[in-house]
């Protein structure tokens, strides 16, 4: 089984050969008016990518000021140092999760070491029934599920700005970024925009591999629902996947050879919450599946099932990602 599960990410590694444009998060100014007036300040805590470039965008455009960290215990030294109106805060998360990172936060503001109470909003992939009453009695405000789209999460600022906006830590209504106080806004982020050190690779196909089948094309209702139709956004965050969805993989098959069903459960969990933005096809499904049943109980008991899932996980991940590039390399974009 494990030799077999070396020969497919093998396999997908090969694959790539060409480097993936240069991953830049440029700083824009915020606009001049963001929904219902106010320009709040942002902390997004978020640890794909991914992730991080989509809401980004999505907050920068609905006329926010927005600092990304991609951790808990950074989201807790933020909080301390800096001023926001409120934190999405993802859940699970490595160094620390989203939950402990709201307690130490909460910790702090009741001891008097943090000035101020911060409105933090929960986001998780896992939309399960009860999660919303656990998140709120952490002492979190609000909920929302991810993948995120613009007009839920507009729905939820204007309602957590409703009872938590203090006027003394945000921009004055109609007042515009400088530029200067943009320049930590975007934490993690090199100013070459190398994030993370990732050296891409573009191209995905198996040569000879059909890549007819529609559970592997990208739904693009559903992506422009999700990232948008703004081609810059569109490019990054396609070139991101190509680069994260591979590696993903090999983390899970890494994990089967160790026998870390926790590990591959997490794996899972990520490659399905950045692949629910172009399908909720088969590849979609069958990561959910394994992320949901596998904190149930392991994966790794039926060697069989798994040999068989990561085949259909690789020929799906094979078919989309493919479908990914020849959507970049339309001319139209």
């Amino acid at each position: 089984p494990c030799e077999l599960l070396r020969t497919l990410t093998e396999m997908l590694g090969d694959a790539h050969n060409s480097s993936v444009t240069d991953q830049k998060l440029e700083q824009e100014h915020t606009p001049p008016r963001a929904a219902g007036g106010r320009h709040l300040r942002i902390l997004l805590v978020e640890d794909m990518e991914m992730n991080q470039v989509v809401a980004s965008r999505m907050l920068r455009n609905l006329g926010h000021q927005v600092t990304v960290v991609e951790n808990g215990a950074l989201a807790v030294e933020a909080v301390g140092k800096g001023c926001y109106d409120i934190v999405f805060m993802d859940i699970q998360m490595p160094v620390m999760d989203g939950a402990e990172a709201t307690r130490l936060i909460r910790e702090n503001e009741r001891s008097g070491a943090f000035s101020r109470r911060v409105a933090i909003v929960a986001m998780t992939a896992h939309a399960l029934k009860g999660d919303k009453e656990k998140y709120l009695e952490n002492e979190m405000d609000a909920y929302i599920s991810k993948p995120l789209y613009v007009s839920a999460l507009e729905g939820i600022i204007e309602s957590v700005a409703a009872q938590f906006f203090l006027p003394e830590c945000a921009y004055l209504e109609g007042e515009e970024s400088d530029g200067q106080q943009e320049q930590s806004a975007f934490v993690g982020f090199s100013a070459e925009g190398d994030t993370a050190g990732n050296a891409g690779n573009a191209a995905f196909a198996v040569p000879g591999h059909d890549v007819s089948s529609k559970a592997g094309a990208i739904d693009r209702e559903l992506m422009y629902r999700s990232i948008g139709d703004d081609p810059d956004t569109l490019k990054q965050a396609m070139n991101i996947y190509l680069v994260d969805a591979p590696q993903l993989f090999k983390d899970m098959v890494a994990a089967v050879e160790r026998g870390d069903n926790a590990a591959l459960v997490n794996a899972a969990h990520a490659l399905k919450g950045i692949t629910a933005y172009y399908t909720r096809e088969d590849v979609y499904l069958k990561l959910k599946y394994m992320a949901e049943t596998g904190r149930e109980k392991t994966l790794l008991a039926d060697k069989a099932a798994l040999e068989q899932d990561f085949h259909l996980l690789h020929k799906g991940l094979t078919e989309l990602l493919f479908s990914i590039q020849k959507f970049l390399n339309e001319p139209d974009l």
